[in-house]
C-alpha cells in the first residue's frame, strides 16, 4: 500500500466523527487481533457469533479455536469471488460490530461538537 500523508486537521475531524484517522487503521486492527479467538472477540455478541459461524460454515468443533485472523482469511477468500461477495460482506458486518459500537460509544462520550476531546 502506498503511504499517504493526511493533514492533521482532516485526521482530527475523522476522529471526532468516530472514524479511523487513517485508512491503514483497519488493516492494522486485523493484524493486532489476528491471534485472538473469534469467540472471545465477539463474546458480547453471542447471536452474531453463531450467525458468523453458520455463514462461514465453521464446524462446531472449531468454533472455540478459530482465531480472528483465520476468520478474516476466510472472508478475504470469499470476497475475491464475485459469487460469494455478498456472504463476505455479511461476515464483515458481523466482524465490525465491536469496533463500530466502540466508535459509537466514543462519539457519544465526546458528542458531535468540533471541540478537541483531549483538551
Amino acid at each position: 500500500m502506498r503511504i499517504q500523508k493526511i493533514p492533521l486537521d482532516q485526521q482530527l475531524a475523522k476522529l471526532r466523527n468516530g472514524s479511523p484517522a487513517h485508512p491503514e487503521f483497519n488493516a492494522c486492527a486485523v493484524r493486532n487481533m489476528a491471534n485472538i479467538p473469534a469467540m472471545a472477540y465477539l463474546r458480547d455478541y453471542g447471536a452474531e457469533f453463531v450467525d458468523l459461524t453458520f455463514l462461514l460454515h465453521i464446524p462446531a468443533d472449531q468454533e472455540e479455536r478459530i482465531t480472528y485472523g483465520e476468520v478474516a482469511t476466510i472472508v478475504s477468500k470469499l470476497w475475491e469471488q464475485t459469487e460469494t461477495r455478498v456472504t463476505a460482506a455479511e461476515a464483515m458486518e458481523l466482524l465490525a460490530l465491536p469496533l463500530l459500537n466502540c466508535y459509537e460509544r466514543r462519539k457519544g462520550a465526546y458528542g458531535s461538537s468540533t471541540e478537541n476531546p483531549a483538551e
